[in-house]
């Protein structure tokens, strides 16, 4: 079964994610997707990878 999250945006925009999306306000990529957090991978400006922790809260 694949794994989905539900992400919201700073425009209250709510949008369903699997691994492999592209979050389009960041350009990071969902990697991994857990049952209380979502891991995202990115480029930044020196244009190293960087990976990053997002953690989501159940309501």
């Amino acid at each position: 079964m694949e794994s989905k999250a539900v992400v919201k945006h700073n425009n209250g925009k709510l949008q369903v994610v699997k691994v492999g999306d592209l979050l389009p306000e960041s350009n990071a990529r969902i990697v991994q997707i857990l049952t209380d957090r979502i891991v995202v991978k990115h480029q930044t400006l020196s244009e190293k990878t960087a990976q990053e922790t997002v953690w989501i809260y159940k309501v």
